[in-house]
This record gives structure tokens, sequence and C-alpha cells, in this order.
């Protein structure tokens, strides 16, 4: 059964958010030796053409994960379209990768040609979102297929009345989302589906951002939330304005 509904709006405080336990080390950037990046670059390559692209920020980095579970050691490579200064307001695009099994984290596909205004069906997103999780995070979903949740304006969120469980992951809900970035000068709104996740075994969430043009644009997984406060508390390092509030 689902639950059809306009979305809920939190506004992220980027000074707070993503600061795991208060811990100084939290934020703290490592450099990684060409040699230490090459893997990851080599397999960030495999998901996107980074051709017209240039590694702009790179570290050894801290994913917290909440007190019930260790915090991962991650690479975080950060490109940016050659030519263009690094500002923390524009395209780029960026990994997270586990540094102890090299797994997806995390990425971030913002740039021109993946914004777009319009949105696909939520089931659309929802299958979207799957066959990328099955791909790229295969310890969560390997062979469960979508569930049917029906259709609903692009606008509103279907919100699962019961989680759906597909395979170790647990569907919550489809709905809206847009994100500010700004394009050669111009400031645009990123629109797209968000699928949501919770990942019962580890207590943390797990998402996919898909575009306009039915692709993700945008996934995370291993996410810890902080209901009482309402805020995130695991590290930010997709989001331009949380890099710039870290001064990083």
């Amino acid at each position: 059964m689902t639950i059809r509904s306009n979305s809920h709006l939190v506004t992220p405080n980027y000074n707070l958010w993503g600061l795991a336990d208060s811990n100084k080390e939290a934020v703290k950037v490592e450099p990684l030796t060409e040699a230490q990046l090459e893997p990851f670059i080599a397999l960030s390559q495999t998901l996107i053409d980074l051709a017209a692209f240039r590694l702009s920020k790179s570290g050894h980095c801290q994913y917290y994960r909440g007190t019930d579970n260790n915090s991962k050691h991650i690479a975080w490579l950060r490109f940016v379209p050659k030519g263009q200064e690094d500002t923390y307001t524009g395209e780029h695009i960026t990994f997270l990768w586990s540094i102890d099994n090299k797994n997806l984290i995390a990425m971030n596909h913002f740039t021109d040609d993946m914004i777009g205004t319009q949105r696909v069906t939520h089931q659309q997103a929802l299958e979207t979102a799957m066959a990328f999780i099955k791909k790229h995070a295969p310890d969560m979903i390997q062979t469960a297929q979508a569930p049917q949740i029906g259709t609903e304006s692009p606008e509103n969120r279907i919100t699962l009345e019961i989680p759906a469980m597909v395979d170790h992951a647990e569907l919550q809900w489809v709905g809206p989302h847009s994100e500010p970035v700004k394009i050669e000068g111009e400031d645009k709104t990123s629109t797209g589906i968000k699928v949501k996740f919770r990942m019962p075994r580890l207590g943390l969430w797990m998402w996919c951002i898909v575009n306009d043009k039915n692709e993700v644009m945008t996934f995370e997984r291993e996410v810890f939330w902080d209901f009482d406060a309402m805020q995130r508390h695991t590290q930010m390092w997709l989001y331009n304005p949380w890099l710039r509030a870290q001064a990083l």
C-alpha cells in the first residue's frame, strides 16, 4: 500500500551537518599519492567518461556511519571541466570509493548535460535506481524486481506505508528532488526523482537521484541520519555548499 503526499522539506544547515560526532578529524583530508589514486581514477572512468574533465581535489577522508558502525576510510575524487576553476559552485563529478575494498560509496554527476527541468515517472526512477544498485552495490540488491508503486504527479512523493524489502534494502519512498547549481555563471536548478532506501542491517540510508534522461546522477549509501536533531551526521563530500562551509 502506498501513501501519496506532498514532499516535506528539510533545509540543510551546511555549517552543522556532516560533522560526524563533532570530531575535528571528521573533515580532515589526507593526501593520496599518485600510485594510490591510480586505481580509483580507473574505477571512476568505468562509470563516467572523464576525457573532458580534470582531477581537481582528492584525498583520504573519513565517512561517518553513526556510533553503531565504524567509520569508513574513503578515497575522495572530485573532477571539474578542463579549463574551469573549481569554485565549489559549478559543474563537477565526484566519487567516493572505499579504500578497503574499492566499493563505490557515493557518486555525484553534476554537469550541465545531466541537469533537466522535467522528471521521469516514479516507477521509472525506481527501476533505474534498482538497476544501478544491482550493478554498483550488489550487497544491497542482487535479484529483486522493482515493486509496482503506481503513478502520481511528479511534484508529489509516494511513501510506502509498509516499506518493501528488495533483497537487503528497504524501499521507503520515491519523490521529487531539486538542487541549485551554477553553470557558467548562470543559476540553474537540477531536478530529479529521489529513490530512498533504508539499510536495516546497519540502520543507515541509501538513495539514488534519477534525472529527466532516466539516468542516475547521484548515489549515496550508508548515510547516518539523526532523527532527533533532524540532520545528517555523515560527511557531505559530494556537496558544493558543504565543501564551502568547511573551507575545504
